[in-house]
């Protein structure tokens, strides 16, 4: 007799239909996917496409025509129940993930710029080098303070003193999760801006 085979078939005091070792493949599956969840920063797509793939496995392996009526009911409640408890298991790691936050010092540039505008001789004859308006903007850049990376551009043209001073006023970035238990993770962030309001 295989011991540690017998021990990982021994079904579960509160769940006799889960096992040992459907137990440790639901942590397996459920950490593997919450680590993709929070690597890009969302989860609903990922567990809707779980519960479609593990539902349709689930049906194929209980109406495989070798099993019996019994062997049937007992294959599906295992497939549910390894559903549920790698959702169960999934949710861990996101709600230990969502109470983390950070922020993200920016310093912001801006230069004058121009760029080609209303061709000034349309009706000049081939050969003749096109010649065009120069209308002048300003192009807003975004640093990291820490490392000096370019994390972003913006183009602000004439007149649009509002939407530059918009760019001007931000310092930096508050990063957090957007998290309710099984329904809502997403990451998100707010503006840190000069006057201390975020948006």
């Amino acid at each position: 007799m295989n011991i540690k085979s017998e021990l990982l078939k021994k079904p579960m005091k509160w769940f006799p239909e889960i096992s040992i070792s459907t137990l440790l493949l639901s942590i397996i599956i459920g950490v593997f996917l919450a680590l993709i969840s929070i690597g890009v920063g969302q989860a609903i797509w990922i567990k809707l496409l779980f519960i479609a793939v593990a539902f349709v496995a689930t049906l194929i392996w209980t109406y495989d025509n070798h099993r019996d009526e019994d062997e049937k009911k007992k294959t599906l409640k295992q497939g549910f129940g390894l559903m549920l408890t790698t959702l169960l298991f999934m949710e861990i790691p996101l709600f230990f993930n969502a109470q983390l936050t950070s922020d993200t010092q920016i310093k912001v540039l801006v230069m004058k710029k121009t760029k080609d505008g209303a061709r000034t001789n349309p009706d000049a004859g081939e050969g003749v080098k096109a010649q065009y308006v120069q209308v002048p903007y300003k192009k807003v850049y975004f640093y990291k303070t820490e490392t000096n990376e370019q994390i972003g551009t913006r183009n602000v043209g004439v007149g649009e003193d509002d939407r530059l001073a918009l760019y001007t006023d931000i310092v930096g970035k508050h990063y957090y999760v957007d998290y309710f238990p099984f329904f809502t993770y997403s990451s998100e962030f707010k503006y840190i801006r000069d006057n201390n309001d975020s948006k």
